[in-house]
């Protein structure tokens, strides 16, 4: 029974994980999107200074 519960407990780690680099995706998503055109993310490669 132990090695089941390792198992859910992997699965639940790898969810976890998932759903961490969707949020992540989606945050670099809005700073790069149209509310922040001069966000952190481009300002520094964008432009010639």
């Amino acid at each position: 029974m132990s090695d089941l519960e390792d198992l859910k407990k992997e699965l639940e780690v790898i969810e976890l994980e998932e759903r961490l680099e969707m949020v992540q995706l989606i945050a670099a998503d809005a700073a790069d999107g149209p509310q922040s055109p001069n966000g952190n993310s481009s300002c520094c490669f964008g432009s010639g200074h």
